[in-house]
């Protein structure tokens, strides 16, 4: 992936601009608020691209000592120019980092064009010394669920492809209705009006595994481009680090909605944390089958949850250390 960008991405910038996408986005919008409120003063953006939030967090007047981090050539010595401190290395190997170099590691948008995570996460929780944020654009799914995840999203490109039809059907009336009309005004005897065509409810639609159903294009849920992970597997291997405290989901949809806590965070058994008034019974090792333990208090404020119908959301997964 580094050598095609590095190959590509003069000639590609503005592909690139649109995919990364602007840095008031909802999603970006709330994980810069968070730093702010966590009083972080130092951050690594990994995967920076062109380093958006750097000026959002200057253009807001937020004090913090920014560092990207990119494996691009190209945008590390744009960066560099200016004035932003880049580090230029690969996110699927050894950082060239000190350990408990940055309150915070930021990451967004990146794991899904990784061949894999665990080096990844593992440098991740090296170098940082309060928190990791990693912000997804695939969602993570059990792996149960992602049948009924792409039956939905197939689902929905189909809904939008009717609803192209719809519309354009609708026009077609109306053309044949003003024709109609213009014919009755130049002869006597016109013919009877022309019958509008049947409307098709989605109901009517065909089943995404009928032949009729075959032209339709269900790449974005097929995609071979990015990988899709476990959700299970990946929360059991960031709660099998030792530097790990805790862990907590929160989505928010970048088409305006606000944030949504997904569920209570999960708690590392074999963490270091403060004795609390309670006495705690001694656990057994963390094994496959058993489940996390599960703490009482959330680390976010409780938001308003979006609507059913999600569109755009990001799943940004905080990883507390001890």
């Amino acid at each position: 992936m580094t050598s095609w960008w590095n190959k590509n991405i003069e000639t590609r910038l503005d592909d690139f601009i649109t995919w990364t996408g602007e840095s008031n986005q909802p999603s970006k919008t709330y994980c810069r608020q968070y730093i702010v409120d966590k009083q972080y003063k130092t951050l690594i953006d990994c995967g920076c691209g062109l380093a958006t939030d750097y000026y959002a967090f200057k253009q807001e007047g937020h004090q913090i000592d920014y560092t990207g981090l990119d494996s691009c050539k190209y945008l590390v010595d744009l960066n560099k120019s200016k004035g932003i401190a880049m580090v230029e290395a690969e996110l699927n190997a050894a950082l060239p980092l000190p350990d408990n170099s940055y309150d915070c590691v930021y990451c967004r948008e990146v794991l899904e064009h990784l061949p894999y995570y665990e080096k990844t996460i593992e440098e991740f929780v090296r170098i940082a010394s309060k928190e990791i944020i990693i912000v997804f654009f695939i969602k993570p799914l059990n792996e149960n669920e992602w049948e009924e995840e792409i039956k939905n999203r197939k689902n929905k490109i189909k809904k939008d492809l009717w609803d192209k039809q719809d519309t354009e059907r609708r026009k077609r009336n109306k053309d044949r209705w003003v024709a109609w009309m213009e014919y009755r005004k130049t002869v006597r005897n016109p013919d009877p009006e022309p019958e509008p065509e049947p409307e098709i409810s989605i109901e009517d639609m065909p089943d995404p595994e009928d032949k009729e159903d075959k032209e339709i294009n269900y790449w974005p849920t097929e995609d071979l481009y990015h990988n899709k992970y476990d959700k299970k597997k990946l929360e059991a291997f960031i709660m099998s680090l030792p530097k790990v405290d805790k862990l907590s989901w929160v989505s928010v949809d970048d088409f305006g909605y606000v944030t949504v806590i997904e569920e209570e965070p999960l708690v590392n058994p074999f963490a270091e944390s403060a004795p609390t008034e309670e006495a705690v019974e001694p656990m057994e090792p963390l094994t496959e089958v058993q489940e996390p333990v599960v703490v009482e208090e959330q680390e976010h404020p409780v938001a308003i949850k979006p609507t059913e119908n999600l569109t755009n959301n990001k799943f940004i997964l905080h990883i507390f250390l001890k």
